[in-house]
């Protein structure tokens, strides 16, 4: 930790808020807990806070506007920027004074941050974490090694007790030799071993064997491939551990995205399980094994390699694979329609965890178990969550994907096909791209009028969509017979005091006041 302390001052001097420094390395070998560890223990001298961020993250961009911009900093953005300049304001705008450090851990390229980097703030210190051998010119390296054996030995001493170790010191030499000094493998085996305080190590290095790490393996300790085959002979043991309830829940954990998880949206999928049941096999077996772990209260995560493990068991060996993934997505339509269409910062502040997963249900492998009837609604959430910001790009490419993806499973005239029509265009209205909203608008009550035959709210909705269109160009002679048709409809369609109706009256006397027609707009209509 005290080179990378020294690299990030260093940098800082070398080439002012251009030059960042980076932790590179295989997987499993410890990056995120050794920046973890830094902002723990170097966490005061960056007076201005720590800003932490996972770079796989979809919506980026989104968590330093909300996260930091709006919420710690309290900042009012102006809404003419785009997202990238968002992010820029939130940067050069951060209130709090002394050094801040920028974490981007996982970085999969360097264009995946580019656009969301501190430019020209000498105070801001980025480190990133990535597997990538190289990360760009102006990012200072350090290369992350595999253990030594020192390091090896004392790691698996605080997981099993210093007695083990000095009782039997030389087999616990080649078990972290055959593990190729990962502390991921070491710390799998490590729980393992905990459990069994009968088990000796010579036992324990056959059974690595059994599990897959050939003797072979042993001649090039540090190469990538032994890491690589003792990761994987310790999720074997591990996974051994699991009786079938352990071993579904884990697999349908992986079904999930790489990101934090809300117990509760695994409790909304599994509704039918006994709740506590599940919490004891989450403490007891998955945390206990090291195979999540717990990030905060009611918030849990999967190491990738883990993740990835057990997405190829779900498929290999869980017979129940299509009853978990109907029930994943099931659950992720349920928390999409808690999504209002206007969320309140406390309400994105509730959801902001679940979009990463409602976004991995209409991934290509998973929308397949998706019910056609409810397969509009991720994509709905997803839209209202960003275009509730005002984080319109981030929104549009989920309403095209919406409309795409409909229009595939319904063919002709379909409810689903119409809705995403007229949600695209109410996103394309929002930001006064009316040329590619009216086309879509009139699309929407063409198909509505030819599914509803005589009165429908959904076709008084698009006609007051297109009319609410033509008044915003001023074009009030093709709006006022819309809005006037929208209000016969729903005065027709309801009776007394109801909402809509008392949406088209306002809309109709907006349209006469428009034009200056005040004596229209004031009488009752």
């Amino acid at each position: 930790m005290q080179e990378l302390d020294t690299k990030l001052r260093d940098s800082e001097r070398v080439v002012i808020s251009s030059t960042f420094t980076t932790i590179s390395g295989m997987g499993g070998i410890g990056k995120t807990e050794l920046a973890l560890q830094y902002a723990q223990g170097y966490g005061s001298k960056y007076k201005g806070g720590i800003c932490w961020l996972r770079a796989r993250e979809m919506d980026l961009a989104t968590r330093i506007i909300n996260d930091y911009g709006r919420i710690k900093l309290g900042l009012s953005l102006p809404e003419q920027l785009n997202i990238e300049e968002q992010v820029a304001y939130c940067w050069n705008h951060w209130s709090f004074e002394g050094d801040v450090l920028v974490v981007f851990d996982d970085v999969t390229s360097r264009e995946s941050i580019e656009n969301y980097l501190p430019i020209n703030l000498p105070r801001f210190k980025i480190l990133a974490t990535t597997r990538l051998h190289k990360l760009g010119e102006n990012f200072a390296q350090l290369n992350l090694k595999i253990l030594s054996e020192i390091e090896a030995l004392e790691l698996l001493e605080v997981l099993i007790g210093s007695a083990r170790i000095e009782k039997e010191r030389q087999e616990a030499q080649k078990i972290c030799h055959q593990l190729g000094y990962l502390p991921l493998a070491l710390e799998l085996v490590g729980q393992y071993l905990a459990q069994r305080q009968d088990l000796e190590l010579p036992e324990m290095r056959q059974r690595l064997v059994s599990k897959g790490l050939e003797q072979t393996a042993l001649q090039e300790p540090t190469t990538i491939t032994t890491a690589l085959k003792g990761v994987k002979a310790s999720f074997e043991l591990s996974w051994q551990e699991l009786d079938e309830r352990a071993k579904e829940l884990a697999c349908f954990l992986s079904l999930f995205a790489l990101e934090p998880i809300k117990w509760s949206l695994v409790q909304k999928c599994l509704a039918e399980e006994d709740e506590e049941q599940l919490e004891d096999i989450r403490d007891g077996v998955l945390v206990k094994l090291s195979l999540i772990q717990r990030q905060d209260a009611g918030i849990y995560q999967l190491h990738q390699l883990i993740r990835e493990y057990f997405q190829n068991k779900l498929e290999q060996e869980i017979p129940t694979k299509e009853l978990l993934k109907t029930k994943f997505c099931q659950g992720m339509v349920e928390e999409a329609q808690t999504i209002p269409d206007s969320p309140t910062k406390w309400e994105i502040e509730k959801v902001k965890l679940s979009i990463p997963h409602l976004a991995e249900s209409v991934t290509e492998p998973l929308r397949n178990w998706l019910l056609n009837q409810s397969v509009i609604w991720p994509f709905v959430g997803l839209v209202k969550f960003y275009e509730g910001q005002g984080l319109y790009r981030l929104a549009e490419p989920w309403g095209k994907k919406c409309l795409e993806v409909c229009q595939a499973l319904f063919s002709g005239d379909h409810p689903y096909v119409a809705t995403s029509l007229n949600n695209l265009a109410n996103l394309y209205y929002s930001q006064s791209r009316y040329s590619e909203a009216e086309p879509l608008y009139s699309e929407a009550l063409e198909m509505r009028r030819r599914m509803f035959s005589g009165d429908h709210p959904d076709v008084a909705t698009s006609l007051n969509n297109l009319a609410n269109l033509y008044k915003s160009q001023g074009r009030y002679s093709e709006a006022e017979p819309l809005y006037s048709e929208a209000l016969e409809m729903r005065r027709r369609m309801f009776s007394g005091d109801q909402p809509d109706v008392a949406n088209s009256l306002n809309n109709l006397a907006g349209l006469y006041y428009s034009q200056g027609r005040y004596s229209e707009a004031e009488s009752p209509l």
